[in-house]
């Protein structure tokens, strides 16, 4: 094999090879690999920094339930990691709003930390739970730098993250974090 030849997997600006969209795209890239080095080191505010703070999800979540969401994460789990792939750029709204779409194989993994009871020790959480892990993350500048302004599907969220916590009297199906009253 001839592994200088081969592309490398990450990053990949197919869809972005072009001079103003590759520039936009790198710099996106580059806040995708703070945004990874922030979830292994556990610090929120950095995470936090890269979202928007009029953020919404597709449940019409905001930044608030953002920030909730990784504190439990960082208190509860350990050795987390963002594993990520480019699978798609998307310009198309560029011209008019200003934000670019990133459709991207987007997946936080980590192992929990012990309770009191020994119950959950070194369970592995991954979110979002969709078995694909695809998220289209939009991104917007603003203060000179991109950051996150919707996540489809949402993420971090609750139900997500709390299905991994439930035992199997209690099951918590993932999926999106709303209320249903017949539950």
């Amino acid at each position: 094999l001839d592994y200088e030849a081969e592309q490398p997997w990450w990053p990949s600006y197919e869809g972005a090879e072009d001079g103003a969209a590759r520039e936009i795209a790198e710099a996106i890239v580059a806040r995708i690999g703070r945004w990874e080095e922030a979830i292994m080191g556990k610090e929120l505010d950095a995470v936090l920094g890269l979202y928007q703070t009029d953020y919404e999800d597709p449940q019409g979540w905001g930044v608030e339930y953002v920030r909730r969401a990784y504190q439990w994460l960082f208190e509860r789990y350990r050795m987390l990691r963002l594993h990520r792939q480019i699978r798609r750029w998307d310009f198309s709204a560029y011209e008019y709003s200003g934000r670019v779409n990133v459709l991207m194989y987007c997946r936080i993994q980590g192992y929990a930390l012990s309770d009191a009871t020994g119950r959950i020790a070194d369970l592995p959480v991954s979110v979002p739970r969709p078995e694909n892990a695809e998220v289209w993350i939009t991104w917007e500048r603003q203060d000179q730098n991109w950051r996150i302004v919707q996540t489809n599907p949402a993420l971090p969220n609750f139900r997500d993250l709390l299905s991994h916590q439930t035992g199997p009297y209690d099951a918590l199906a993932p999926g999106p974090d709303e209320y249903n009253p017949d539950n």
